[in-house]
């Protein structure tokens, strides 16, 4: 039952991403700055930036090795699903 309340484990895990984003102005903090600012370790911050990053390839390699045809037709799939077209 989802009570709107959010674990502490994934709010940390949030909050370091989003402290390690380069693409936002005044961020893009380094692990040992991130663990500062946060209050806990430099190897958590460091594990959570590489769990992140690895997942992240991990998808787009898999999505890439998919030929732009298959992706169509999933897409398709997906819309008529959504539509009750099928």
């Amino acid at each position: 039952m989802d009570n709107g309340k959010v674990s502490k484990k994934r709010r940390r895990r949030a909050h370091i991403l989003l402290l390690a984003d380069e693409s936002r102005p005044r961020f893009g903090l380094g692990d040992t700055e991130i663990a500062e600012v946060l209050g806990n370790g430099t190897a958590t911050a460091e594990r959570v930036r590489k769990q992140y990053a690895w997942r992240n390839f991990r998808r787009r390699w898999n999505a890439s090795s998919r030929s732009t045809h298959e992706h169509l037709e999933d897409r398709r799939r997906q819309v008529r699903f959504r539509y009750g077209t099928e």
